[in-house]
Formats: structure tokens, sequence, C-alpha cells
């Protein structure tokens, strides 16, 4: 059903709600973007948007958009902590909540993209494996992509479409760049490989190479480790016929190379072996 104004039987006050409760403005933009996922998931985004307006005429449809609307409020208001919902109860239209909200919280936008920038500069791999270090520094940045509120394209001309396509590629190769910065210095050969492509890798197949290269790395210092406890295991396995002890044998016994060497050092005596 394409209809916006139609709801399913199964929707009711508690299915558009998510766990994440929204609490106060630092936990606000994360609960603004799982809000967006749900009211899509339902085609009720629309709502909040203010795109699908009320009919000033037709009665049924009226009546349609009233209770969607107030189901939607329903999910919005279940999302929130007692405080925030306490300010916004009586709000009649869920666009009027939906602004209401991006109003009060908004106002520590530019506090949270210092933040979130600085985080980005300051992050490095350190213990981290490389999946683990990508993952971090893309969340950071999907988290400062969502906080830019930039204008829609209404008509798409070739000019456009190119601007577009090379503003895409300068932000790809930011994310790279980032990317690369803050991997340890080990992997200082594979970096400068990676910056002679051309063109240059998008950001999530440099960090498959890399990650790659990770497991390579750990597979050797297994092979080193095995081949070490091998060696140290066949050392404790010699038997010496000499003094009777494990761990050499006769020829690296020290009573004969003792001896040995005692008896060179004398002089014009012959080495009887």
């Amino acid at each position: 059903m394409q209809n916006p104004l139609y709801l399913h039987p199964s929707d009711g006050p508690h299915t558009g709600t998510i766990s994440e409760k929204l609490t106060k403005p630092s936990n606000y933009r994360a609960w603004r973007r799982d809000m967006e996922i749900v009211l899509t998931s339902k085609r009720k985004l629309r709502f909040v948007t203010g795109v699908v307006k009320r009919d000033p005429e037709d009665a049924k449809k009226q009546d349609q958009w009233d209770t969607c609307n107030s189901m939607v409020i329903a999910w919005l208001t279940g999302s929130m902590s007692q405080n925030v919902k306490e300010s916004v109860i009586y709000v009649k239209k869920a666009k009027e909540i939906w602004d209401q909200l991006e109003r009060r919280f908004s106002f520590t936008n530019g506090t949270t993209k210092y933040k979130l920038n600085k985080a980005v500069h300051d992050l490095i791999q350190k213990d981290k494996s490389v999946l683990e270090y990508y993952t971090k520094i893309n969340a950071l940045r999907d988290e400062i992509d969502a906080m830019r509120n930039l204008p829609p394209i209404t008509t798409m001309t070739p000019e456009v479409l190119a601007f577009v396509k090379a503003l895409n590629k300068e932000r790809e190769e930011e994310r790279l760049f980032q990317f690369l910065s803050g991997l340890e210095e080990d992997y200082a050969a594979e970096r400068s490989h990676v910056l002679m492509f051309s063109p240059l890798p998008i950001v999530e197949d440099a960090c498959a190479r890399f990650s790659h290269e990770e497991a390579q790395r750990e597979l050797h210092k297994e092979d080193k480790v095995m081949v070490e406890t091998r060696a140290m295991l066949s050392k404790k396995e010699e038997w010496c016929s000499v003094c009777d002890m494990k761990g050499h044998s006769k020829e690296r016994c020290w009573k004969v190379i003792g001896d040995w060497m005692r008896v060179a050092s004398l002089p014009n005596q012959k080495l009887n072996l």
C-alpha cells in the first residue's frame, strides 16, 4: 500500500516506538535518526516533514489523516522520556512536535559538530583492529554528514550533475585521507602504495585491503610462534650420551667442548677426537 494515509491493522501506539528514548540534547541526533528510519518504514515520515497535509475538503481523508497523525504522535511521545513527553503532550500535530524538538535541541549543533570533527581528527588505530578502527571513524563521519543541512536539488541539469559528482568525489577522498592518517605506522608502506592509485580507491576498498594485510601479518606471526615452539620442543627432546642429560646433543655438550678447548689451549698439544 503506497497511500500514506493507510495504517496496517497491526499498527498500534507501541509498534513505532524505539528502545532508546529521547532524554537530552546529547542523544537527540541518534534518536532523530532512529525515528526517521521507523517512520520511513511505515511510510509516515512525510507527516513530520509536512509533505502530507490534511485535506481541506474531503471529510473521509480528513478522518484518515487525523488517525495517522495521532498514531505518529503516539510513536513520537512513546519514544521520549517522561520529562520531554510532558513538554509536547498537548501539541496537536506531529510536524509541530518534530519542529519543536528540532528547535529545542539543535542549539547544541555547533558544539556537537566541533566535538565530532575533533574526534575524527584525533582518532587513531592504536590497539584496535583495522575493521574496528574503520567502524569507529565511519560512524563519526556518518553522524557529521547527518547534521549537514543542505538544500534539496529540484532541477538536475548536466552542470548540477557534474558538480554533485565532483563534490561526492571530494568527500570520498576526504574520508579516505582521514582513514589513512590514523592507521598505525606499521602500514606506512601499504599506505603509500594506496595513495599512488589513480583514481584513488574509496575508503571501503582501502579498509578491505588493510584488513587483508592485517590478516596476513597475523598468519605470519602465528607461523613464527609455531616454528619457535617446535624448535624449543625439539631442543628439549635431545639427549646427550656423554653427560646423560637432555636438551643438547653430545656434539654440543660442555664436557666435550670444554675439554677440547682446554687441550687446544695447551702448547705443543695434539688434539685427538
